[in-house]
């Protein structure tokens, strides 16, 4: 995937040059849920060049998607992703543009808290707990964790993970059950892999 970091970066370096806009707005749409083996990898490597490229923005799709089509197939939510983060960056406007994104994980006690940038009224879609989240213990070993959300952020439980190394969070090509974590806004939760510190 480092290869794809550069050639991406690459893109986006040589469309401003050849626009002569250095400032030049970059949109791009993160791959949605789609049962490709690597996609969690990609997904990585797309967040990766949006925090690292100044002007771009990422509209996350990892709740829409179909297990064989790459194009989700409404593509309304989509659209309307996009214009948001031109609402924001191009024009101005105040507006919430981005779904919640990991900023922390520290440990508490037995639990782990994970903390979120643009997590006002963090919420989940159904009402119901936080699906997608995973820790890997000292073997190795990925395990499904039980969250639940608690004074705007997720609280995980660590029982039956000892020492646990790692969280990650929708890191599945197709994740099942369909991820619900959002902010007030709707907007998904990106996904993301962390070491627990």
């Amino acid at each position: 995937m480092k290869q794809h970091d550069a050639v991406f970066k690459t893109l986006v370096t040589d469309w401003r040059a050849q626009w002569k806009s250095p400032k030049l707005p970059f949109l791009f749409v993160q791959l949605p849920a789609m049962k490709r083996p690597h996609w969690p990898a990609f997904r990585a490597s797309q967040q990766r060049v949006h925090e690292a490229m100044p002007h771009t923005g990422m509209a996350v799709t990892i709740d829409l998607g179909h297990p064989t089509d790459v194009h989700p197939r409404d593509k309304k939510p989509v659209g309307e992703r996009l214009a948001l983060i031109a609402a924001k960056q191009v024009y101005g406007k105040r507006v919430r543009a981005s779904g919640p994104v990991a900023e922390s994980v520290l440990r508490s006690g037995n639990r782990l808290v994970v903390r979120f940038h643009f997590a006002d009224g963090l919420k989940t879609r159904d009402g119901q707990p936080p699906t997608g989240f995973e820790l890997r213990a000292a073997d190795g070993r990925w395990v499904v964790a039980t969250a639940r959300l608690k004074n705007g952020a997720v609280e995980l439980s660590t029982e039956g993970v000892e020492n646990a190394k790692t969280v990650r969070y929708g890191w599945a090509p197709f994740p099942a059950p369909r991820l619900n974590l959002a902010n007030a806004a709707m907007l998904p939760a990106a996904p993301f892999l962390r070491e627990i510190k």
